[in-house]
């Protein structure tokens, strides 16, 4: 953690002690990058930087990600496409420098105006994983205006590291559909497959990081690969049913993290090794939990 000199930001790198206090008040600078690293890293970051007063640049929506700020922001915009993001921004491995674009030194100079005795903070870096796993947030939101759905999923369908897009899905999912279980997907428009047979899309709502999280806490199971929501599912569902491709070289985080976390909540979590090759034990073990409450 260091101050940057060409800005005076404080700069949040992998030095940060956790959880870290300060007598400053901060203003937290938004985040641009993959929604598996905003939930992995940037809202354990922002919710265990402690302070007398955060203030959090997010989305009008976002709020429920943050349970321990104090105010928000919202005027700014996003300076990267869907397909553009990786990691914290646009690249990979995050960099441990604030290099801000025009577009940010303009946001900068407006929160100095507006926050003139708050120190402007920047995420920059990762948790490591032992971090994540002992960095719980408690995220929470239901509503009755939402609809019921049994089971929630991401299908994830990005450019950035394709072979990790399960191509499947309608084999494992449409089943459950015809036997009557309502299903949810999560994500973003852009970046997932839909469905005719779906019920639920977190996207399509007016605020759809609470059509997020109602999705991955009410259902009875959610069924994930290595991706964002997977992640957020590890704090939040009820039940959780894991894949991946296992040719990926990346570290298991489904195994590794996820269900680390899931498990220390104590809820059901199976991880099957053979899913992506062979969808149908992925079936099977979905309608096995949603029949009889277990994965036995």
């Amino acid at each position: 953690m260091y101050i940057d000199e060409g800005t005076d930001v404080l700069v949040v790198d992998e030095n940060t002690p956790w959880p870290f206090q300060t007598n400053e008040s901060l203003v937290i600078l938004p985040f641009y990058g993959e929604f598996g690293h905003f939930v992995n890293s940037f809202l354990r970051q922002v919710h265990y930087l402690v302070a007398p007063s955060k203030v959090v640049c997010c989305r009008n929506g976002e709020e429920v990600y943050f349970p321990s700020a104090t105010g928000f922001f919202y005027d700014w915009t996003d300076q990267f496409q869907p397909n553009q993001k990786v990691g914290f921004r646009d690249c990979w491995p995050p960099a441990a420098v604030f290099s801000p674009t025009h577009e940010e030194l303009g946001l900068l100079a407006r929160l100095r105006h507006l926050f003139p005795d708050y120190r402007l903070t920047f995420v920059a870096q990762p948790l490591r994983n032992q971090q994540v796993k002992t960095m719980p947030v408690p995220i929470t939101y239901t509503s009755a205006a939402f609809p019921e759905v049994d089971v929630a999923v991401c299908c994830r369908h990005r450019e950035w590291d394709a072979h990790r897009n399960f191509d499947r899905w309608q084999f494992v999912l449409e089943p459950l559909a015809i036997q009557g279980f309502r299903i949810g997907v999560v994500g973003e428009a852009e970046t997932s497959v839909d469905f005719d047979f779906v019920t639920f899309r977190s996207w399509a709502h007016d605020c759809p990081a609470h059509g997020v999280v109602h999705a991955l806490s009410i259902p009875r199971l959610y069924i994930g690969t290595d991706t964002g929501p997977s992640h957020l599912a590890a704090l939040i569902s009820r039940a959780l049913l894991l894949f991946r491709n296992e040719a990926c070289s990346y570290l298991n985080y489904l195994t590794e993290t996820v269900t680390v976390i899931a498990s220390g909540r104590g809820v059901p979590v199976r991880y099957l090794q053979e899913g992506w090759t062979q969808p149908e034990r992925v079936r099977a073990a979905a309608l096995q939990f949603l029949r009889h409450g277990t994965f036995l």
